[in-house]
């Protein structure tokens, strides 16, 4: 039997750090399933081709979605276990940049719904990948480095402060270097806690 079944592992970062390459290759190493994001086929489904032109209400929408979207394939793999290349968590980094100004007072509810989520269903680790590079291209989901940098400094803030509540995870770290280096480092960690 598969030693890491079972494990709950998620990426957490602003978006082009490479949560994805990341939790692709540890899956493969770990053989669980990866968890990816869905935010191109909701995108979509709501007629929007670049995230840089919708408005606030839409923002909102697609924002909520998405965590629901998240939640509900996280809980599909939540007894096998899995690797996660974004957590519901990574949804509150968005609403704080895009939403937030928009409806402040959806702020709590969705932040809440989030972290109680995840305190009911514990990641085993939970990883924190900060901003190393500057990104050589923009997409139609990812902004150039201004925003990301600005999404990285609220994901160092939440990680910090869900670390030291210590209630979403067993375990937190955080990793750098090229994705072999990660991959290794997130390896040697799961040999001295398992």
């Amino acid at each position: 039997m598969n030693r890491y079944f079972g494990l709950k592992i998620a990426m957490f970062g602003a978006c082009g750090t490479g949560k994805t390459t990341l939790a692709t290759a540890l899956a493969n190493e770990l053989h669980l399933p990866t968890v990816t994001n869905h935010a191109r086929p909701i995108i979509s489904s709501l007629g929007v081709e670049d995230v840089r032109d919708v408005d606030g209400k839409t923002m909102v929408l697609l924002e909520h979605a998405l965590l629901l979207v998240r939640i509900k394939e996280q809980l599909k793999c939540s007894t096998s276990g899995f690797v996660a290349d974004r957590s519901p968590l990574d949804q509150v980094i968005y609403w704080y940049t895009d939403c937030e100004r928009v409806y402040p007072e959806l702020t709590n509810n969705f932040v809440d719904t989030a972290i109680e989520y995840l305190k009911f269903n514990p990641y085993d680790l939970f990883i924190y990948v900060p901003v190393e590079f500057e990104l050589q291209n923009s997409d139609t989901l990812r902004y150039f480095d201004e925003h990301r940098h600005l999404e990285d400094k609220i994901a160092s803030k939440l990680y910090a402060s869900q670390k030291a509540e210590g209630k979403i995870s067993k375990h937190f770290m955080t990793v750098s270097g090229s994705v072999k280096k990660r991959t290794q480092s997130i390896m040697d960690y799961l040999e001295m806690i398992l």
